[in-house]
């Protein structure tokens, strides 16, 4: 389960990411968890990655556009990454749009497309609070370090209409889910 270190935070979906740069058997990890831990989705996938960088940010940007295929993206998500500067990236997201903090996003050179499309699809979000972890702890990191890739469809696979995120009326306590 992926354990979402900032308690004060709920969201309708918690993702972990992992990026892996090894040379020829470079991969991403992906791991998407409904708000009450039930399991929506893992994704193992090799890659062929310039750098660390393109690898971490290929798996959110995977992460993303998979998680898009099966919920409305109006939702809230928690993300997981061992990526300081993916992590302070994605909250600076909403804070760009909102005013102006020069510097404040720092991009490498060979994630300028995967980040294009990143941004694209967290402003469609409802929101979007991403933390930084140790790699260790990181549920995401052994399928990055997986030889050979898979993806499996956990909740996913029985009905694109079952996972939806909650009303906001239930977050917002006004009414109890059955």
């Amino acid at each position: 389960m992926c354990q979402y270190p900032l308690s004060n935070y709920i969201g309708d979906f918690y993702m972990a990411i992992d990026g892996s740069y090894r040379g020829e058997t470079s991969g991403i990890g992906v791991i998407i968890q409904t708000y009450q831990g039930k399991d929506i989705l893992e994704i193992s996938q090799q890659g062929e990655f310039p750098d660390n960088n393109a690898a971490e940010y290929g798996a959110l940007r995977i992460g993303l556009e998979t998680l898009f295929r099966f919920v409305d993206p109006d939702c809230k998500i928690g993300i997981i990454t061992d990526h300081d500067q993916l992590s302070s990236n994605i909250n600076a997201i909403r804070r760009e749009n909102e005013i102006y903090f020069p510097g404040r996003i720092s991009i490498p050179k060979t994630v300028k497309k995967d980040w294009r499309e990143i941004r694209e699809i967290v402003n469609m979000c409802h929101q979007v609070k991403s933390v930084c972890i140790k790699s260790k702890k990181n549920p995401a990191h052994r399928l990055a370090n997986l030889v050979r890739g898979h993806t499996t469809y956990g909740y996913a696979e029985e009905s694109i209409i079952q996972i939806p995120p909650p009303s906001r009326a239930i977050r917002r306590g006004k009414i109890r889910e059955t």
